[in-house]
């Protein structure tokens, strides 16, 4: 998706869809999948936390875990994930990932 008044040319894209879950079930998976990840996050849910409650989350200049990225799609550059969740046709979740990719 490109946004009108961002840079976004600079970054790689790839059309992807991710199978329909729920949050809680979701949220379960992140952190079944990713305990050592999850460290990282600021201010996120507890592990089992359902309903999740509104806040802002954050993860500040980690290193994302390779093997979560699908070999075809790795390489070097730019790379932004938006992300929209809907809930009965109402946009309920928003969220970018800006992640810079490289060989170092």
């Amino acid at each position: 998706m490109f946004v009108e008044g961002t840079n976004d040319y600079k970054f790689n894209h790839v059309p992807m869809k991710l199978p329909t879950a729920g949050i809680c079930d979701f949220m379960e998976y992140i952190y079944s999948t990713y305990p050592k990840e999850m460290k990282f996050l600021v201010n996120g849910p507890d592990l089992g936390e359902c309903p999740i409650k509104i806040r802002t989350m954050y993860i500040f200049d980690e290193e994302f875990p390779t093997e979560a990225i699908p070999q075809r799609l790795l390489r070097n550059g730019l790379w932004k994930a938006l992300v929209r969740c809907h809930l009965y046709g109402k946009e309920i979740i928003n969220y970018s990932i800006v992640l810079k990719a490289t060989d170092n």
